[in-house]
């Protein structure tokens, strides 16, 4: 039997869109594998969250305050757990795009001692590595820097004197400078024979040295910046300071040993002169404030 066209292609249309129905059910299984996979690979990665969100690392915190170019001793360090979460936080990226952590980690500690801080930092907080330098910091630099065009001059002060002003002094601050020295005069006297003869006296003076003078600094016998230190116990809380008032070290640590003043090539000149008598001390005193 001949077909015409139009049923020739009506029967081949059948016959593409013919399926067998075992390629149905492989899809099927297929498409519920991968489901199931996808569930279990999210599972297990919102179970990775959680844990790390749980996971906490020790790290350093700081006992007690810490003043500027204070050395750092195992004492000043405690063991404190934060999130590892939040630990990772704080790192940084380099200009070379490596990350670097910035919280010491506890095992890392021993780094820390023997170091010194680089300003002043609070108790029970986190210790950085950017909050701890190698050496000291040269006051003196800082001091040049505000006080550009004049010299710095270290003036051995009476201890007693500068206790009285360094709670509340600060660099910048103005004070009067006494100088007191012996000077030995020649005077003419007479004896008992009427002969002219010359005899040395001792006179000891007072002079002005510097009215109104820049101070600096005050430094400790360790030559540390005390007015570093009181900013950081001005930061404190009354306890804190309570605390501190009482101990030996601290004591020791405010005790001034030399003032730092700012001198103009006049006013150094002046003072070259008078360095040069004989048993010379220095006063201060401050200057009427008229507000």
């Amino acid at each position: 039997m001949k077909l015409n066209r139009a049923t020739a292609q009506k029967i081949r249309g059948k016959s593409i869109n013919v399926r067998q129905p075992g390629s149905n059910h492989a899809i099927r299984f297929i498409l519920m594998l991968a489901v199931i996979a996808a569930t279990i690979i999210l599972i297990n990665w919102v179970n990775g969250i959680g844990k790390k969100a749980e996971e906490t690392i020790s790290v350093v915190m700081l006992r007690n305050p810490i003043h500027k170019n204070q050395v750092i001793t195992e004492a000043d360090l405690i063991e404190h757990s934060m999130l590892l979460g939040e630990f990772e936080k704080y790192a940084i990226i380099d200009e070379h795009g490596v990350s670097k952590l910035r919280i010491v980690k506890w095992d890392d500690r021993k780094r820390l001692i023997g170091t010194f801080a680089a300003y002043p930092l609070q108790s029970n907080t986190l210790a950085m590595f950017n909050n701890f330098i190698i050496s000291r910091v040269d006051n003196t630099d800082t001091v040049l820097y505000s006080f550009p065009g004049k010299e710095i001059i270290s003036l051995d002060i009476a201890k007693d004197a500068l206790d009285s002003f360094k709670t509340f002094l600060q660099p910048g601050d103005r004070l009067n400078i006494y100088i007191l020295y012996k000077e030995i005069i020649k005077e003419e006297i007479v004896d008992e024979w009427d002969r002219s003869i010359e005899r040395d006296h001792e006179l000891f003076k007072s002079e002005l040295l510097f009215g109104d003078i820049m101070m600096a600094d005050l430094l400790n016998s360790d030559s540390q910046s005390i007015l570093d230190i009181y900013t950081s116990y001005n930061q404190m809380t009354t306890w804190q300071q309570a605390t501190l008032d009482s101990d030996a070290t601290f004591i020791k640590s405010v005790t001034p040993n030399a003032l730092l003043v700012a001198l103009t090539p006049e006013e150094r000149d002046r003072y070259l002169y008078y360095i040069a008598k004989q048993d010379i001390s220095f006063k201060v005193t401050l200057p009427q404030r008229i507000n």
